[in-house]
C-alpha cells in the first residue's frame, strides 16, 4: 500500500488553517470554531493584499484608509450585534 502525497495547495491551506485555529483558540475562550470563517477570510484578504503590494508599481489595498476603515467598521459592528443577541 502506498500513500499518496498531498498537493502543495492543500499543504498551504492546512498550514493557514492550523495557524488561524491556534490564534483563535489562544485569544478567545471559545471551544467551537464558530468565528473561524470570518477570521480566516480577514486573515487571507490582508495577507494576499499585502503580498500583492510587494510587486513593483502596485498598490496594497490594505494601506488605503477606506478599505481599512470598512473592514474595521463592519467587523466591529458585527461583533457587537452578535454579542447583543448572544447575551439574551
Amino acid at each position: 500500500m502506498s500513500l499518496k502525497k498531498a498537493p502543495v495547495f492543500q499543504l498551504g491551506y492546512d498550514l493557514i488553517n492550523n495557524i488561524a485555529t491556534g490564534v483563535l483558540k489562544a485569544n478567545t475562550a471559545l471551544y467551537r470554531n464558530e468565528y473561524f470563517a470570518p477570521l480566516i477570510f480577514l486573515f487571507i484578504f490582508i495577507l494576499l493584499s499585502n503580498v500583492f503590494g510587494l510587486f513593483p508599481y502596485t498598490f496594497t489595498l490594505s494601506s488605503g484608509f477606506i478599505t481599512t476603515f470598512f473592514l474595521a467598521a463592519t467587523h466591529y459592528t458585527a461583533i457587537n450585534i452578535v454579542g447583543v443577541f448572544q447575551q439574551k
